[in-house]
């Protein structure tokens, strides 16, 4: 899912080519209405936003042959992914990259409970739009199993998909547990 800024394409192109070329790991990018290059003339508002505009991404990549779905998000793409994990049925698992939040005015703690599937959270230790102890808070509230967070031994206050630059031990993390069977 999108990264915060409503301007541009998505900016996992990179990750998501280097996912594809070195584990065989198929990505379907794209950005909710209002984000990157995003055109939509109506569109829902608020958590019906997040679920009217994931599910049907879900529903075709398993309908293109994907065996689990797993969300990823960066920043606020991280909220919304956050979000959706506990809305959207058939998702298998969730990344959440520098989670600065959702755009739907809903408590990121409820967000967090209602999330029962594997979920990894990654953060710089100094992200200032993504603090540690938010994270931190985050990740005790998601009753999901397994459940990982990672923070970040590099440049401490990167934020978002700048911390996926592949081959980086971060990124080699993530697609690991991209690939990991859940039950």
């Amino acid at each position: 899912m999108h990264q915060t800024d409503r301007s541009g394409m998505c900016g996992f192109w990179g990750f998501a080519t280097w996912l594809a070329h070195n584990y065989g790991i198929r990505a379907v990018l794209f950005n909710r209405c209002d984000y990157g290059r995003s055109i939509c003339t109506q569109y829902a508002s608020g958590t019906a936003s997040v679920v009217a505009q994931t599910q049907p991404a879900v529903q075709w990549a398993y309908a293109h042959g994907a065996k689990r779905v797993v969300l990823f998000g960066a920043s606020v793409g991280a909220g919304d992914a956050l979000e959706a994990a506990g809305l959207v049925p058939g998702i298998s698992a969730v990344v959440a990259v520098s989670d600065a939040g959702n755009d739907t005015t809903v408590d990121q703690n409820v967000d967090a409970r209602k999330d029962d599937v594997p979920t990894l959270f990654a953060v710089a230790p100094l992200d200032p739009l993504a603090p540690l102890a938010t994270i931190q808070q985050l990740y005790s509230e998601v009753p999901g199993a397994p459940k990982k967070i990672i923070v970040l031994n590099g440049d401490a206050s990167m934020h978002g998909f700048q911390l996926l630059t592949a081959p980086s031990p971060l990124a080699v993390s993530l697609a690991t547990w991209i690939l990991q069977p859940t039950s």
